[in-house]
């Protein structure tokens, strides 16, 4: 028996915002481009999965959208 119709209950939206900046720099003969970037930068928390199976867990989230990460990095060519 079901609890309830397919496709009738969704999880909310995922909605996150992304924002990478880079610049390319030139020392003699190597190329550097250092980077940062920062995920989910409104620290959304949307839930991704939930249980659905009957008991007494049904409906409780499993996995969330991860928190707010900052990345830095380097690229270096010669």
């Amino acid at each position: 028996m079901r609890l309830n119709e397919p496709g009738t209950i969704y999880n909310d939206r995922v909605n996150q915002l992304d924002f990478a900046i880079s610049k390319s720099v030139r020392v003699g003969r190597t190329d550097l481009r250092p980077e940062v970037g920062i995920f989910n930068m409104l620290n959304a928390n949307p839930v991704i999965t939930q249980t659905n199976t009957y008991g007494p867990t049904l409906n409780n989230a499993t996995a969330i959208l991860p928190p707010r990460l900052v990345r830095f990095g380097l690229t270096l060519k010669f």
